[in-house]
């Protein structure tokens, strides 16, 4: 039996009751005792436009106050999907002792780290093509072990089996210094058709517990036009100056 014109991320609880027709209609034994599901439809694709972009920067959540990960204290926001091969999933935690944000608002997103385990977090479906986005986010780890990754899935299996590497992320781990951003221009990558959600990963190949914050995450549209990098003038004369330049590496 089919259920049709549902909203969206909407939480429904289904009831079902027996119609024992052997029974007079209307007596005390014409209906069965009831059985009940609770399902989650899933969320509508996000379309990026020029002036519609995706930002999440994990405000406004309850945000776990450690480490830990349960289904009161520690989420994921809505349409996103979270899972781990550890213990503890990626969550949404408060900015505490070793754990860092972007901006004003505590709350950041944060990847435990264990023993040769993955952690992944999937970002909402698009309906764009990913070669015209780009995604930036805020990040910090807590110690050079572990590596995040950003990559894609083909299937929706809930461990994640699919999960292919685009681009990775050199480690940021100084408690002194603010997060550091880094983008990633998915044009210059080789991601084929049948890519359905990127992917943030976390892996951590040591028995340590070295974890890895992200904050203020983007997803809009590519530039036509990428950006130049630094711009820096060497040996100057009286009417001559030497310049040099970098490129954004896509």
């Amino acid at each position: 039996y089919n259920i049709y014109s549902l909203a969206a991320n909407t939480t429904y609880t289904v009831k079902l009751v027996r119609n024992c027709t052997q029974f007079a209609p209307g007596s005390d034994y014409a209906l069965s005792d009831p059985v009940y599901v609770t399902f989650t439809t899933l969320c509508d694709p996000m379309t990026i436009t020029a002036t519609e972009y995706f930002e999440e920067g994990f405000n406004g959540y309850t945000g776990s106050t450690d480490y830990t990960y349960n289904s009161t204290n520690g989420i994921v926001p809505d349409c996103w999907t979270a899972y781990t091969e550890g213990t503890i999933k990626p969550h949404i935690t408060k900015s505490v002792s070793y754990l860092w944000h972007h901006g004003d608002d505590p709350n950041t997103l944060y990847f435990y780290g264990a023993s040769s385990t993955n952690s992944y977090l999937a970002l909402p479906v698009f309906s764009n093509d990913f070669s015209e986005l780009q995604v930036s986010f805020w990040m910090q780890t807590e110690g050079s072990s572990g590596t995040l990754t950003l990559g894609y899935i083909t299937s929706e299996d809930v461990n994640f089996n699919t999960y292919q590497v685009l681009d990775t992320y050199e480690n940021h781990s100084n408690s002194t210094i603010d997060m550091v951003q880094r983008i990633t221009y998915l044009a210059f990558k080789d991601i084929p058709s049948s890519a359905t959600r990127l992917v943030f990963r976390w892996a951590h190949p040591e028995s340590s517990w070295h974890g890895c914050c992200i904050d203020d995450v983007v997803v809009k549209l590519a530039p036509s036009c990428y950006p130049m990098g630094t711009l820096s003038s060497g040996e100057l004369g009286s009417t001559s100056a030497n310049l040099s330049w970098t490129l954004v590496d896509p």
